[in-house]
């Protein structure tokens, strides 16, 4: 079991149900009631409205989905689901809910329970797909590659020397770690400032399209790679790299050397002789990515494949491929950790063996 039950609700009032848990009371009414008061608890104690709280086996997510009237979405989930593997869920929860149903049909319904009936075929896609049994959990492939389709990079919105001056190389890099494993980046600051940092990041994804929003003070709008938010939105994306350029600052994510590295070589380098170099370091990695798939997909991994791919790598890179694997394929981290730490522990005998010899 994963999602245990989804509650829509007007302050106590519940305008929708779902509740599949069978350790969850059955009474909605009943429910709502009383994660309601749970969550007003909480926020006369921190003097801050709550996101979330873990009780015993069970852990609620609390999202405001319309400012006009109101309302919130509760998420109950088991305890060991991690965010990450949640919040998209949750985004398209609210997404889907705010197109269906506008402010005035949701204000003018509220007391009709049976009005909001339309959404239940969005949320059993959702619950089936969360609590479903992974039969196979192998890494497809296709699944991976799919995406990974050279953009149309218009290099005359693209501005390296703006990103500079606006950002240390080292955030820069930061930013690059997180366009490449596929975390979301929030910036807030000027919109016009906002958007040039947007066009600007596109330099460093040229193996896949990026989905962009310049600017939003919605939450529901801010599904998307980079997202322009106002600063009010940063506490709800708490899965994001955050850049606030009116503190010059990345926040939400390490730095990792091979990206620091690819940054230090392109810093003073004009935008088109830039490209090459970026789109070579970006594609080493996906060709080592391939590689990595094959062998977690290994039932048992050949030790002579492992020594081979051992001996071309470094842990800077497969720290990369690994958190991207991690963060997109949750369902294998088990496979996933089991050949990376297979990897890890030969790399760390390459890297000691060269330290001796080196001194």
């Amino acid at each position: 079991m994963g999602v245990k039950a989804l509650l829509i609700n007007k302050d106590t009032l519940c305008i929708f149900s779902k509740i599949v848990g069978s350790d969850i009371c059955h009474e909605p009414h009943l429910i709502s009631g009383f994660l309601s008061a749970i969550s007003l608890l909480a926020q006369d104690i921190s003097r801050d409205k709550v996101k979330s709280v873990t009780m015993g086996k069970s852990k609620i997510y609390y999202h405001l989905i319309d400012e006009i009237t109101n309302v919130d979405m509760i998420l109950i989930v088991d305890s060991d689901i991690k965010d990450n593997e949640i919040m998209k869920d949750i985004e398209y929860l609210i997404s889907s809910f705010k197109e269906m149903f506008d402010s005035d049909e949701i204000r003018k319904h509220m007391n009709e329970s049976d009005y909001f009936t339309g959404f239940n075929s969005v949320v059993n896609q959702m619950i089936a797909k969360i609590n479903g049994i992974v039969l196979d959990d192998k890494i497809k492939e296709d699944q991976i590659f799919k995406d990974f389709q050279k953009p149309d990079l218009i290099m005359e919105n693209i501005s390296l020397p703006f990103l500079f001056k606006m950002l240390k190389s080292d955030d820069v890099a930061k930013l690059v770690n997180s366009l490449v494993i596929g975390k979301r980046i929030a910036i807030t600051g000027d919109p016009a400032m906002t958007k040039l940092m947007i066009d600007s990041l596109e330099i460093f994804s040229p193996h896949r399209s990026l989905e962009k929003v310049y600017w939003t003070d919605n939450f529901t709008d801010t599904l998307g790679d980079i997202v322009g938010v106002d600063p009010r939105l940063t506490d709800l994306l708490i899965d994001s790299t955050i850049v606030n350029l009116g503190k010059n600052k990345v926040i939400g994510i390490n730095n990792n050397k091979y990206f620091e590295d690819l940054v230090r070589d392109i810093e003073k380098l004009e935008t088109k002789k830039a490209l090459p170099i970026i789109v070579k370091r970006i594609n080493y990695l996906l060709n080592r990515l391939k590689e990595l798939v094959n062998l977690i997909n290994y039932k048992k991994t050949p030790t002579k494949k492992i020594d081979e791919f051992s001996k071309s790598i470094d842990t800077d890179q497969l720290e990369i491929m690994e958190t991207y694997l991690k963060l997109n394929y949750p369902k294998s981290t088990e496979r996933i950790d089991k050949t990376c730490n297979k990897i890890k522990r030969r790399v760390g005998r390459v890297v000691k063996g060269f330290q001796k010899r080196k001194w």
